[in-house]
């Protein structure tokens, strides 16, 4: 997505009207990007903490529709036919918080503002008009971190630093989850409400017993005695040294439909698509999930009772590595070496490339592994480099 003054168009037009949802007006919605439109850009991304360029680049689009989406599920839950929930603010959404404010006693200007949200969000105390999202920076960020570490949930290495990152996006993704809200790794005016309240649910590590875990041995042998893994980790292992073109531009997010986003998850997906291994429904041989945030793999292996908590599990060959408690990555476990007590691994977006890797089994930052069958230990790669200070390129 790119958007620049001089542009015209629908594009211009969802822009416009969205700006003015989020209360930073436009002051035209005649679908043509000029002055005031671009003034308007820069309002909102120096708001948001993005370079103030003027020009709606994916990051500045990406962080708008995440601040419109809860305003959407608001409208939709008090029955308002908004179209479909995309973070677009097309006609339907548009005439939905018109229809709103004007059904209220409110005045029908467009603008989620104090009022509005009060309305849209009765259980929310808290009407300060605020949605935080990816790209967001600030004391208000800093103060959800803050609240959410106190709780068990962690936000990546960086911890509280006031920067919406892709560790405070699995945070809130995972309190969300645990606490029965709607998923979207967005801390929208309900998430807010529930987090800074005194009912909140803290994140605990769900350990199956050892018996769930042995049961899964089996899996691999119904789909020809492991040949499938094996070659889902020769797949992998072809694909080391595979460079990013740039910003995170590669082809295992070209083939997941987000290129450009971090793409370890993507890589696994890719791989598992590749030797015919990807959970679909109709796949009988599909054991490993598609996913491109590491929260939702790792998630997909707690449903299916198959993840093995680091303490309890030692990880096989062809398991999927999940490291969650100071940054969230992902990899495909070639094999542990219980004398030096090393797992080997394969994986992407490793220092932007695709890398052989080594990481003690006791790292701090593994929570477990997602459990894909296979008896055997694996084996060691020698030319594998160490990481050993979380040098992690998350999502």
């Amino acid at each position: 997505m790119l958007i620049k003054k001089g542009d015209s168009g629908n594009n211009v037009k969802f822009l416009q009207q969205g700006l003015r949802l989020v209360c930073i007006n436009s002051c035209s919605m005649d679908g043509i990007y000029g002055n005031q439109t671009e003034r308007a850009v820069i309002r909102f991304q120096n708001k948001n903490g993005i370079t103030t360029t003027g020009i709606v680049d994916d990051l500045t689009w990406n962080v708008l529709c995440e601040q419109i989406i809860p305003l959407q599920r608001g409208l939709k839950n008090a029955g308002y036919n908004i179209g479909t929930i995309d973070g677009i603010v097309g006609a339907k959404t548009y005439n939905g918080i018109l229809d709103f404010q004007s059904s209220h006693g409110l005045t029908a200007d467009g603008m989620a503002g104090t009022g509005t949200l009060k309305l849209l969000f009765p259980d929310n105390n808290d009407t300060t008009p605020y949605v935080l999202s990816r790209g967001a920076k600030g004391e208000n960020v800093k103060e959800a971190q803050l609240r959410l570490i106190a709780l068990g949930y962690s936000c990546g290495v960086a911890g509280a630093d006031g920067i919406f990152g892709n560790g405070t996006y699995d945070s809130v993704w995972d309190f969300q989850r645990v606490n029965g809200l709607p998923v979207d790794g967005i801390a929208g005016p309900n998430t807010l409400a529930l987090l800074y309240s005194s009912t909140p649910k803290r994140y605990e590590v769900e350990i199956p017993a050892p018996s769930v875990i042995s049961e899964t041995n089996n899996i691999v042998k119904s789909i020809n005695d492991e040949a499938f893994l094996d070659n889902f980790v020769s797949i992998a292992l072809n694909e080391n040294g595979i460079v990013e073109k740039y910003d995170n531009l590669t082809k295992y997010g070209d083939w997941y439909g987000m290129d450009g986003e971090p793409w370890c998850a993507m890589f696994v997906s890719w791989c598992a698509h590749q030797a015919g291994l990807l959970a679909t429904a109709n796949n009988a041989n599909g054991i490993i999930p598609k996913y491109a945030a590491v929260s939702t793999g790792l998630h997909w292996y707690k449903r299916k009772s198959r993840f093995g908590a680091k303490g309890s599990y030692l990880p096989r060959y062809g398991d999927i590595l999940f490291l969650k408690n100071d940054a969230s990555h992902t990899a495909i476990t070639v094999g542990y070496d219980e004398r030096t007590n090393k797992i080997y691994t394969i994986e992407g977006n490793l220092s932007n490339k695709v890398c052989k890797v080594w990481r003690y089994a006791d790292d701090s930052r593994i929570t477990g592994y997602g459990v894909n069958g296979s008896n055997s230990p694996g084996y060691i790669l020698e030319d594998a480099i160490p990481d050993t200070k979380g040098d992690i390129n998350t999502r």
